[in-house]
């Protein structure tokens, strides 16, 4: 019979074996981008050597772009900074031909926007000529709730600093907590099973050769970070569209813009500090203001609860003529020429509707 003291070291050496496993696993795995780079390094390497990049996208998109303003070898003269919605504009609707470069990243906010912009002008110690900056109604809406944009907490701290921005206090990083949450990810039972869904799946990211008139079924990521669409998007039918935008709708809870009680004062600073940053180096700023679906916006125009969404668009607009700047594109989509079929959801234009807005090239 096992005593209980050689029966407790073998349980814990089990338990420990096991721990160890999932920790191994998970790290080797690793779907969401969180221990390593390796995804994100496969991805830049295929962009900044020509190709594009389709497959897997779990990875850490925040990275990725900042990765991809690292290691691109010649300063893009115009760059687009935004959220997802922001990501179709190509180098073809710039009149000056300037080098390019797309860092648009999901949901993001001016926070990213700061962060992103810290990178490109701490490699190239300079401005470029031209930044279109995609100006969301959730940039000014203190409860947005997205929190991916620390990720790049270092580089937006450093932003501020370089945009002279008062009004937050630097965080220093606690490197305790984050070991502990980096513990806990490498612990965690839901990770293990999405580590599994990984080696199930055996997706691998490929670089593509793609010519102007190829036709793809994924969307791509294009060497300068922009993002072109494919078949599957650009060839839904309005019955489909619509589907997708009463969806995003989501029982009367639209993306980001939950609680929107107010136009928040520090991101309205910030918003002004940035621009005034930008216009005392001579940049040339264009403001994007991305369209919903008609659908969707005529919910939101008709709807209490999403008042501060125009009162954000009017902000803007303010600014816009207040300092100058040039405008594309407005929140309604009637305002910017584009109807259903110009979208692939609630939120996102496809190629048609890019090319309406565009038209008349920045």
């Amino acid at each position: 019979m096992i005593g209980f003291d050689k029966f407790t070291k073998m349980f814990s050496v089990i338990c420990i074996t096991i721990l160890l496993f999932i920790a191994g696993f998970n790290y080797y795995m690793d779907p969401a981008g969180i221990f390593n780079n390796r995804k994100v390094d496969i991805a830049v390497r295929y962009l900044i050597n020509g190709y594009t990049f389709t497959g897997p996208t779990n990875f850490d998109e925040r990275i990725f772009k900042k990765e991809l303003i690292l290691q691109t070898k010649i300063k893009p003269e115009t760059i687009v900074l935004g959220s997802s919605r922001a990501m179709g504009i190509r180098a073809e609707f710039d009149k000056d031909f300037n080098s390019f470069g797309n860092y648009g990243v999901s949901g993001a906010n001016f926070n990213d926007d700061i962060a992103l912009f810290s990178v490109y002008f701490e490699k190239y110690k300079d401005v470029p000529e031209k930044l279109i900056l995609a100006v969301e109604p959730w940039d000014l809406n203190e409860n947005r709730k997205d929190t991916r944009w620390t990720s790049l907490e270092r580089e937006y701290y450093r932003g501020l600093k370089l945009l002279n921005f008062q009004g937050e206090k630097i965080k220093e990083t606690n490197r305790i907590s984050y070991i502990f949450e980096k513990v806990k990810t490498l612990l965690s039972i839901s990770y293990l099973k999405n580590s599994v869904k990984e080696l199930k799946n055996d997706t691998k990211i490929s670089g593509v050769l793609i010519k102007d008139n190829c036709d793809i079924d994924i969307n791509i990521v294009l060497p300068d970070g922009s993002v072109r669409y494919g078949s599957i998007d650009e060839n839904l039918t309005e019955k489909e569209i619509a589907k997708k935008a009463l969806s995003y709708i989501n029982n009367g809870r639209i993306y980001q813009l939950d609680s929107f009680n107010e136009l928040n004062q520090n991101d309205i600073n910030k918003f002004l500090s940035f621009i005034k940053f930008l216009k005392a180096n001579n940049v040339e700023i264009v403001l994007w203001f991305p369209p919903y679906h008609p659908l969707v916006y005529d919910y939101i125009a008709k709807s209490d609860k999403y008042k501060n969404v125009l009162m954000a668009e009017k902000f803007f607009m303010n600014m816009a003529e207040k300092y100058s700047l040039k405008i594309y594109g407005s929140y309604n989509p009637k305002v910017c020429g584009v109807d259903e079929n110009d979208f692939s959801d609630g939120m996102h234009l496809r190629t048609s509707g890019y090319g309406k807005v565009f038209k008349e090239k920045f």
